[in-house]
């Protein structure tokens, strides 16, 4: 083939949309893949068990032993680009630190800081350092259960902003994938900035809604990678999980232990990226709704980039990240079949839910919205004896209920199994009888209205185990853990946001009912007809989580992350509720700029 006819070729591949956004995407996972590596010190490490045995381990550093005076040796290679502060993680109890064999001072850790398994202290090693090699030893004792250590760098700010930059390209190909307005990838950009920050100032074990006892969302992913095999749904507490993000994640793993970077961060990084596919088709569905409303568009488009809760379920490792942006997708197909009815968007809604569904069972959802839209179609072609419309319906919802229904198959089929040979006791979350009774809550009415807002405005976090928090109400519990999850953050700071992002909530709450008895352009035929799949969508989603805190009467089946797609249909909501309403809103974005880059 000629140059100037392969170049010819290349152009007129790159013109498609896809094929531009598969190059955008190759491009950031290179960048990001660089970044890791040029910021990402090299370790290497070797343990040493109390009469145990000794060799070359990875970090975090696990042994089964009870014992005091295990060792551990961490060897790594120091230049201008080695960050100084590092987080320790030791389990239970370390004893000292030495670096190069020059004792490290361990006056300054904070108090529990030496015991705390859970968040680690951090410590500046820089002043221990010499260019070139290094050995860290740690020597740490373990009273009960499984002991250890980790030890990651604590990168800043700089670093995590170069490791953001490399998103870019994905982001760009996204938004030009999804048909947004310039104003819209201006602000999902900005957003990026923000996860950065968050990134930057928390590990990626931190309000992760994992477990760490080997049978968690990231021991899933390595279970994967390692053995090249799905685990038996009954032997760890996540495995029961439909396995289509443990199967990506386990590429990622694999990608990167062959380039040894950090495993951990870089599937944070795949959680990164799902999320930017979350916000970039959540925008291009607001841009179809709200074509002439620029304003409006704008306003919508920077209270789901900026949505507290938002940021900080985009790096959590787990499942919900492909629930987020799968929902997204779902919902922008459906949208654009229910405004153009071409067949082609529906087949791409059908498989995008059948996707969803091997990723979370939470998208029944999408699978009852989808169906019961089809279904209206065709009741309506029917009511009004259109044979032709009628047999067009039929089709589609063939089409709708084949496809998503192999999905729906496909991912309750081994629980169900496993629920009637009797080895679990409830076919939807296989692991609810292992559930703490203390997390129990009541499912009464009194639970469920009304609103406790003397407590929601005064109690800036959840708390699942404390009832002070307020965690018995549903709304409250609904409320709440949509700001900052069932997370606290520490600080004077953020607890006054908190409480002004709770007032912010509230009164969107009451002007979404104010607005919702009122009618107000609601109650046309053509605003129930524009607005039928988000009506479908907002129902079903609450709905959902309602019936799950019946039938799993434990705080955790409230949390707003189950339902968190709801964003999108509610700012389109909120923004028709008014200049007040609209004020709320804007008012979110700059308490949660100030909320993440401050931590």
């Amino acid at each position: 083939m000629k140059p100037s006819s392969a170049g010819s070729a290349l152009c007129k591949l790159l013109s498609h949309r896809a094929c531009r956004f598969l190059v955008c995407a190759l491009i950031s996972w290179l960048a990001v893949s660089a970044a890791l590596w040029l910021v990402w010190p090299q370790l290497t490490a070797h343990g040493q068990v109390t009469n145990g045995s000794s060799g070359a381990v990875s970090l975090p550093w696990k042994f089964p032993t009870v014992g005091a005076g295990n060792r551990l040796a961490v060897s790594l290679n120091s230049n201008w680009l080695t960050p100084q502060v590092w987080r320790i993680t030791p389990d239970d109890n370390l004893r000292d630190i030495s670096v190069n064999g020059k004792a490290v001072a361990l006056d300054g850790v904070r108090p529990g800081g030496l015991q705390d398994y859970t968040n680690g202290f951090e410590i500046d090693l820089g002043a221990y350092f010499v260019s070139g090699r290094n050995e860290v030893v740690f020597n740490v004792d373990n009273g009960g259960g499984d002991g250890g250590l980790d030890m990651r760098p604590v990168l800043g700010t700089a670093r995590w902003t170069l490791i953001g930059l490399g998103f870019l390209p994905l982001l760009l190909g996204l938004c030009q994938m999804f048909r947004l307005r310039g104003t819209q990838t201006a602000i999902l950009c900005l957003a990026l900035v923000a996860l950065c920050c968050y990134w930057a100032a928390t590990p990626w074990n931190v309000r992760t809604h994992d477990v760490g006892n080997g049978d968690g969302h990231f021991d899933y992913i390595v279970y994967v990678a390692t053995r090249l095999a799905l685990p038996n749904p009954m032997e760890g507490w996540t495995f029961y999980h439909p396995p289509i993000y443990y199967m990506l994640g386990a590429v990622v793993w694999r990608w990167a232990q062959w380039l040894s970077l950090p495993a951990a961060e870089s599937v944070q990084a795949l959680s990164l990226a799902l999320w930017l596919v979350f916000l970039t088709a959540s925008a291009g569905t607001l841009r179809m709704m709200l074509r002439q409303r620029h304003g409006a568009l704008i306003l919508t488009t920077f209270a789901v980039a900026f949505w507290p809760s938002g940021i900080i379920h985009a790096l959590r490792i787990g499942n919900d990240g492909a629930l987020y942006a799968t929902a997204a997708v779902a919902a922008w197909f459906m949208l654009r079949w229910w405004q153009a009815r071409q067949r082609a968007d529906l087949w791409a809604f059908s498989a995008v839910v059948a996707l969803s569904l091997l990723c979370k069972s939470n998208a029944t959802v999408l699978l009852g919205a989808g169906g019961l839209l089809v279904l209206s179609t065709l009741v309506s072609a029917l009511w009004r004896r259109k044979a032709r419309k009628s047999k067009r319906a039929l089709l589609d919802l063939v089409i709708f209920s084949g496809v998503a229904g192999c999905g729906l198959a496909l991912s309750f089929a081994v629980r169900i199994y496993y629920y009637l040979q009797g080895q679990i006791t409830n076919w939807l979350i296989a692991n609810v009888s292992g559930l703490n009774s203390g997390l129990a809550v009541p499912v009464d009415v009194k639970s469920f209205l009304p609103l406790d807002i003397p407590t929601f405005l005064t109690v800036p976090w959840i708390n699942v185990g404390d009832d002070a928090s307020g965690r018995g109400n549903f709304w409250n519990y609904l409320l709440r853990s949509s700001i900052s999850g069932e997370f606290p953050f520490p600080g004077t700071l953020h607890r006054v946001l908190a409480i002004l992002f709770g007032i912010a909530v509230l009164g969107l709450f009451i002007l979404a009912i104010r607005r919702l008895f009122s009618g107000a352009g609601s109650r046309t035929r053509s605003g129930l007809y524009r607005y039928r799949p988000w009506l479908l969508l907002s129902l079903l989603w609450i709905a959902s989580v309602a019936a799950l805190r019946i039938q799993v009467p434990f705080a955790c089946s409230n949390d707003f992350r189950y339902v968190l797609p709801i964003i999108v249909p509610a700012a389109l909501y909120w923004v028709g509720c008014g200049r007040l309403a609209r004020l709320l809103m804007f008012s979110i974005v700059p308490l949660s700029a100030i909320f993440f880059l401050s931590l």
